[in-house]
């Protein structure tokens, strides 16, 4: 096994052992000048301190009335756990019970045994887990705590819900003795370490990761080499029988990749590597455009345009699209997929409507378009790419539509922006507007919304696909406007599945987990953002800005903070600060993760360690020719990275150079932009085409040209 895999996941929060976590940055954080407001509350702070005066006096039944006062009245509420580092209130009661002296603790479940035994049966009796749900939000430390974790990590297996179960027994292990920031663990857990971490690392089996599935094992063969047991419908050894599970999975697929891309980075968890990297001549090219209003001001741009689109493809299907419309071609032939009469590609079309130019006031930002498809149904955003209004636009609308891929792009999903309820605020501003394109898990929907009245606004809002009604909307922070009000903010802020949480970057400053069930906030951090996010010159300048959703690999969270350097690894459970690197370059884009290593891309790219976040490698360079344009993928053991004049393949594991070529299309050269790679074709999205090239010979990785170093 690779060494860099065992330091790897010798910092994962979600551990097969108590030792300490050395890339875990548990200690003292400098805090930091925040731009944002959370939900929290003066008042909650110092009621928190009175309960931690109860406690260190052992006046226990003054500490527990408080807390479930305090739980009641503000529960969902923030409270700063740890430097830049929020949880509920709820949360954050729970974990200060836990953490309770033994005295403390049997006081506590003197008072909340007797409910909490009710609900458990209540759940056995219905074989329902809303009352299991019930006890681990309201009397996590009962004595019945546990079994209510280990039952709910039960129903969740056999609901095929991998992630949560792994969520709900990983609660069960010990708590970390050294950690001096507080995580929510069960304190005293009647259950078997052993059999707890078994169904862990039969988890990962069920997610087809083998590494990380391999590396637990050899963890728990190391603590646990003589327990027995039944697991996996076996009895015996339960070593050997987590053996012989992982040897009899066959044809490994990290859950990572996925066969064609499907979504803004090709899938939702926004980390997606392909195979068969290929690179011919091109074979067709068709033309794409923006509405006038977003193209004017780039007349004189080599360019002509900035880099907007970011199509998907489906069943050898290409769709692309833009504020207005939604276009199918063939992906071998670039011909329409479903031809109208008059052998037109769009398949949905706003036009008849409203369109982007009916807008009162001027645009700052960068428009952007992208898709997920999900259990056949392509999903979009579309209207006006206005996220942000300015005070008194009336005309920014938008929507999300689903359209049956199976079906030539029938119509079988419409949500309007204006349909979210926004309590007694109707002035123009205080309407929602969708952020991006959702994602799609589970029978729902999820996406950002946002206004900019009474305050800049960033929320979640979940959908149910079948009813087209809203299950839940949360709030996420607030902010002052970065722009004047006399502008409309093109944003495109997009979401980030991973387990069974939803991750989101505001970007503006504050990093999001949220329950992907029932909205609940599991934890927020803070981080610092240039001044320059106020300038409407920076922010509309495609070379400063790019589509930055967070990463998930693993139990772990990267993110960028826009416009600057800052990169950021985060423990996905916890919130928990892993690493940051400060790199000299805007990045622009965050490509994934392949190989225990973090690519990321400004004017040059970087191989970043993931455990550690330390340079791996880059390819850095003074001449403008080859800067980096577009977003690059990552493809069996290559980064492929577009520069205005080539296209670059390195070796994901050294930085070698690949192949350094240029694609010419007679008479011209074809300049680089956004790479998409599916079913043997190569498609470069520009400003103003979409350019398809056939397959060839796979690319060597023995073969090398020069370093990246």
């Amino acid at each position: 096994m690779s060494q860099s895999y065992v330091k790897l996941f010798s910092m994962l929060v979600v551990t097969l052992t108590t030792l300490p976590l050395p890339a875990q940055n548990d200690g003292p954080a400098k805090k930091l000048r925040e731009s944002v407001s959370l939900n929290t509350d003066g008042n909650v702070v110092k009621q928190i301190g009175t309960i931690e005066d109860y406690i260190d006096d052992r006046r226990w039944s003054s500490a527990f009335d408080l807390i479930e006062q305090l739980v009641h009245a503000d529960g969902t509420r923030l409270i700063e756990a740890s430097p830049n580092r929020y949880v509920s209130v709820a949360d954050f009661c729970n974990m200060l019970i836990a953490r309770l002296p033994q005295a403390g603790l049997a006081e506590y479940r003197t008072k909340v045994d007797t409910r909490a035994k009710q609900w458990l049966e209540e759940a056995r009796t219905a074989d329902d887990p809303e009352p299991l749900r019930r006890i681990v939000r309201s009397a996590f430390s009962s004595t019945h705590g546990d079994n209510a974790l280990w039952q709910l990590g039960e129903w969740s297996w056999h609901q095929n819900e991998i992630a949560a179960a792994r969520n709900h027994w990983t609660k069960l292990l010990p708590p970390d003795a050294t950690r001096t920031v507080p995580v929510l663990r069960f304190p005293d857990s009647e259950f078997d370490p052993a059999q707890v971490r078994a169904r862990l690392v039969l988890c990962s089996v069920m997610e087809r990761d083998q590494p990380r599935a391999a590396y637990e094992l050899d963890l728990f063969t190391q603590r646990h080499a003589d327990a027995t047991g039944e697991l996996a419908g076996q009895s015996g050894n339960l070593a050997e029988i987590l053996k012989s599970v992982l040897d009899s999975m066959k044809d490994w697929s990290q859950a990572a990749s996925v066969s064609t891309p499907s979504s803004f980075a090709s899938n939702v968890a926004r980390n997606h590597r392909l195979k068969n990297v290929v690179a011919g001549g091109p074979r067709w090219a068709k033309p794409i455009s923006l509405p006038r209003r977003f193209l004017s001001k780039y007349a004189k741009s080599i360019d002509g345009g900035p880099l907007s689109f970011h199509p998907v493809v489906v069943d050898k299907t290409l769709f692309i699209n833009d504020a207005n419309s939604i276009s199918a071609f063939d992906i071998q032939t670039g011909k329409p997929q479903w031809p109208s009469e008059d052998d037109s590609p769009v398949v949905y079309s706003t036009l008849k409507r409203k369109d982007a130019d009916t807008l009162t006031y001027p645009l700052a930002g960068v428009a952007r378009y992208s898709m997920t498809v999900h259990d056949g149904t392509l999903f979009a955003r579309m209207g006006t790419p206005v996220s942000r209004a300015a005070t008194n636009e009336f005309n920014a609308g938008s929507e999300i539509v689903g359209l049956d891929i199976h079906n030539e792009g029938k119509l079988v999903l419409q949500i309007s922006s204006r349909a979210i309820p926004t309590g007694n605020l109707t002035q123009a501003g205080q309407q929602w507007q969708f952020e991006g394109t959702p994602v799609a898990a589970n029978g729902k929907l999820y996406v950002a919304i946002s206004r900019t009245r009474p305050a800049l606004q960033s929320n979640i809002a979940s959908f149910d696909i079948e009813t087209q009604r809203l299950v839940w909307k949360t709030q996420v922070a607030t902010a002052v406007s970065n722009i004047d009000n006399a502008h409309n903010l093109m944003g495109h802020q997009l979401l980030t599945l991973g387990e069974d949480s939803i991750f989101f970057a505001t970007g503006f400053g504050a990093l999001a987990a949220l329950n992907r069930r029932d909205g609940t906030i599991r934890w927020i951090v803070t981080y610092e953002v240039p001044p320059s996010r106020s300038d409407v010159k920076v922010l509309s300048d495609p070379d400063r800005n790019g589509l930055l959703p967070c990463v998930y690999d693993r139990g772990s969270i990267i993110a960028v903070a826009p416009e600057s350097g800052h990169v950021m690894c985060y423990g996905a459970e916890t919130g928990l600060l892993r690493w940051e690197k400060k790199l000299p370059d805007t990045i622009r884009h965050l490509l994934g993760t392949s190989q225990d290593k973090v690519f990321v891309s400004g004017r040059s790219l970087w191989s970043l360690d993931l455990a550690t976040g330390r340079i791996a490698w880059r390819h850095r360079t003074t001449d403008p020719a080859d800067f980096g344009y577009g977003r690059g993928l990552l493809a069996d053991n290559f980064v492929v990275w577009p520069t205005r004049e080539r296209i670059l393949f390195f070796n994901q594991a050294t930085g070698y150079t690949q192949r350094v070529g240029v694609l010419p299309l007679s008479p011209i050269t074809i300049r680089g932009g956004n790479l998409l790679m599916t079913d043997g074709v190569l498609l470069i999205t520009r400003p103003r085409e979409v350019i398809g090239f056939p397959s060839t010979q796979p690319l060597d990785p023995s073969s090398k040209v020069g370093s990246g170093l």
